[in-house]
């Protein structure tokens, strides 16, 4: 660097930093006062003691050889810091609080916005563009209200069917079969899953319905044969009916579970329901069928009775 390039930098450094002697004594006052804190928040590597006029005086840290160089030096210094390290540099003590401000960040980062916008909050980590949540315009310390999704994961904010916006104004989703947020190729028409998690969904979906027409085989198979053997019997045929509604219910609410609404509560909620209303039939048909069958005017075969319970006790 010429003697040029030195007077420059010092011209420009000299607006922010006084190299009177007036301000060093200012900053030393402002470190005395605040020592115990700048020694354990900057860890000094080591006490050396030496007899001097005043006692035992400790030996010169890290923290004090950087306050005695040039001031245009320690500019240089701070530039090989990013925005985050920065502001970890700002909360250590109130000499870098009040001096290192908006001014010199600006000169620092010409770019500021931006690397505010791709630095955590929280943990101050700088982070590409696909790996860092905007936060909310409106905040008032906006663009630097950025979440990385390591720091939003860890207090569970991600929530499934939320869009989030990227610092590359992005917008992306949670996904619904592994909760990461869908940064890379999505499914087909799918854009909160990840191709992966789709085709695992796509298969827990064709086992759902198949398993829901089997369901249904057996539903229809246990009403039929209670409509037919205990038609007389209203503590049987009514339960049925209703239990029959509610499976067409259960099934319509299923359909759209996942895709028009949330709706796994109100499908368990007709479950229990369906449940309920088929122990009154199988109460029925144990205590007309099998206990009382000499005195009960029913006709029916054996058979018939324990393969009626049969399908009742697959229904529940």
């Amino acid at each position: 660097m010429d003697n040029n390039q030195k007077q420059s930098l010092r011209q420009k450094v000299a607006k922010q930093f006084s190299g009177s002697t007036r301000y060093l004594s200012n900053i030393r006052s402002i470190i005395f006062r605040d020592r115990e804190l700048v020694e354990i928040a900057l860890k000094p590597l080591s006490i050396q003691r030496s007899r001097g006029s005043h006692g035992f005086i400790p030996r010169q840290t890290m923290f004090s050889r950087f306050l005695q160089l040039p001031p245009e030096l320690q500019f240089k210094i701070l530039g090989y810091l990013d925005f985050g390290e920065i502001q970890q540099l700002r909360q250590t003590c109130r000499l870098f609080r009040k001096n290192i401000n908006r001014e010199v960040m600006m000169y620092l980062f010409p770019r500021l916005n931006e690397w505010m916008l791709r630095t955590c909050y929280i943990c101050l980590r700088y982070r590409e563009s696909n790996e860092i949540v905007m936060g909310s315009a409106l905040h008032l310390e906006y663009p630097f209200t950025s979440k990385c999704f390591d720091c939003i994961a860890r207090r569970s904010y991600f929530m499934v069917g939320k869009p989030y916006t990227l610092a590359n104004s992005e917008a992306i989703y949670v996904c619904r079969w592994c909760g990461i947020p869908v940064t890379v190729e999505t499914g087909w028409n799918q854009p909160e899953y990840h191709v992966p998690c789709y085709e695992k969904f796509k298969r827990v979906i064709v086992l759902h319905y198949t398993i829901g027409m089997a369901q249904w085989m057996v539903v229809l198979a246990g009403s039929v044969l209670c409509w037919h053997c205990f038609k007389n019997q209203l503590m049987v045929i009514i339960p049925v009916v209703f239990a029959f509604i509610m499976g067409f219910w259960a099934t319509l609410l299923n359909s759209i579970r996942g895709h028009a609404m949330r709706t796994y509560h109100w499908s368990m909620l007709v479950e229990l329901f369906i449940l309920a209303v088929w122990i009154p039939p199988m109460y029925e048909v144990v205590n007309k069928a099998i206990v009382n069958r000499s005195t009960s005017d029913l006709h029916v075969s054996r058979s018939a009775t324990y393969w009626t319970l049969v399908l009742i006790a697959l229904n529940m």
